[in-house]
């Protein structure tokens, strides 16, 4: 169902950075549980570049999908709870709500849609021990060592927001 709407003089506008494609680590800001067109669960999650010349640029959500397991690309995501250290092997409960300010390396390619430029995640890996000596030298903590996911340190009197940020 349709509906109308008066857009004149409304300026489109976005809350999200694109950045020169490269290798980039990001701190995850925000997520948002839902579903895909599908119906299958869905995370979107909310990233900023953790260091680095671009650091706090939000980029355009990644969307994480949980296919069925007998789906092609239904991996997909269970490498990217791996990167983040959370439970992947067998039957869990996914908790995107401890995603939050976890951090993983990515590469970032500009992308085009309909004439509106992003920046999307293309391969998703854990944080290499450059990645950390980076982090530790820009004065970034890593707390909550599990495999390959970190956590950052929020200092006290700031919190990460479970928002999305707009």
């Amino acid at each position: 169902m349709g509906f109308k709407y008066d857009g004149r003089g409304v300026q489109p506008t976005g809350g999200f950075s694109v950045i020169p494609d490269g290798r980039y680590v990001f701190r995850i800001v925000s997520r948002q549980d839902g579903a895909s067109k599908a119906g299958d669960p869905q995370v979107k999650v909310f990233a900023q570049v953790a260091v680095g010349p671009y650091a706090g640029q939000t980029i355009h959500p990644h969307r994480v999908t949980f296919l069925p397991r007998d789906s092609n690309g239904a991996g997909i995501a269970v490498h990217f709870i791996k990167t983040l250290g959370e439970p992947w092997e067998g039957e869990y409960e996914v908790e995107s709500g401890n995603w939050l300010g976890k951090l993983f390396a990515a590469f970032a390619k500009e992308d085009e849609y309909q004439g509106t430029k992003s920046t999307k995640l293309t391969t998703i890996m854990p944080l290499s021990d450059a990645d950390k000596a980076l982090l530790a030298s820009a004065g970034i903590k890593l707390d909550g060592c599990r495999d390959s996911g970190f956590k950052v340190e929020v200092p006290v009197g700031e919190e990460v927001q479970d928002e999305i940020p707009f």
